[in-house]
């Protein structure tokens, strides 16, 4: 599958970050690791120290247009 464009990155990366700032104040930041096609979504909750919590949320999959995507959630540990 084709990578998303980096316009479309910097779009969904903005987005979620904010929507999750709005819905969830307990968490510092909401980011997202990309590996082509995939976007991997972790957030951050803790002080902004270097012990904040790192929790893996879900991964998406660009499908080749803006609108197409495929999400997956993890499995909750705890």
């Amino acid at each position: 599958m084709p990578a998303p464009p980096q316009r479309l990155k910097d779009l969904i990366e903005g987005t979620v970050d904010h929507h999750a700032s709005l819905t969830h104040s307990d968490l510092q930041e909401v980011t997202i690791r990309w590996r082509g096609s995939f976007g991997y979504l972790i957030a951050w909750a803790g002080e902004g120290d270097d012990n904040d919590e790192q929790i893996s949320l879900c991964r998406i999959d660009y499908l080749g247009d803006e609108e197409d995507w495929r999400f997956a959630l993890y499995e909750a540990l705890h």
